[in-house]
């Protein structure tokens, strides 16, 4: 049987308010201390696998197929954490060009919306302008 430790935690009133706004958007958390707990162990867990929380870093989620996969190639020691081995693969694909080359297909994919939606804008300023003279030719033939 599983037995729960009571501490006394202080914290400022702010930081408690932003707790008390996460736990309304993420209601798989039932009380704070469900979220304390984990938020603890998930820290100590990056910190285990030697990943510093740096100003500099920008935390980002990745699918559980990838991070299972980076989290397989530290357990077998090719990379000391995750973040180590994300940026190995993230400077290879840039000195490959690889990254490159997809960025230039997503922004073509934007460039060819770009010019599909200029090219309706301009086919309804056309119309508009059609209608327009042709209205003006109905009010001349009238006169």
């Amino acid at each position: 049987m599983k037995t729960d430790t009571k501490i006394s935690l202080r914290i400022s009133q702010v930081e408690l308010d932003n707790i008390d706004d996460f736990l309304v958007r993420h209601p798989e958390f039932k009380t704070r201390s469900d979220f304390i707990r984990y938020a603890t162990m998930k820290q100590l867990e990056i910190m285990e696998r030697g990943q510093q929380i740096d100003e500099e870093i920008v935390p980002i989620r990745i699918n559980k197929k990838f991070r299972d996969i980076f989290s397989d190639l530290v357990d077998i020691h090719l990379f000391s954490n995750i973040d180590e081995a994300v940026n190995f693969f993230l400077e290879r694909s840039v000195q490959t060009n690889k990254l490159n080359e997809e960025l230039s297909t997503l922004m073509q994919g934007f460039i060819s919306t770009d010019k599909l939606i200029d090219n309706y804008k301009s086919y309804l300023e056309d119309r508009a302008t059609s209608r327009m003279k042709k209205e003006k030719g109905d009010m001349h033939d009238r006169k």
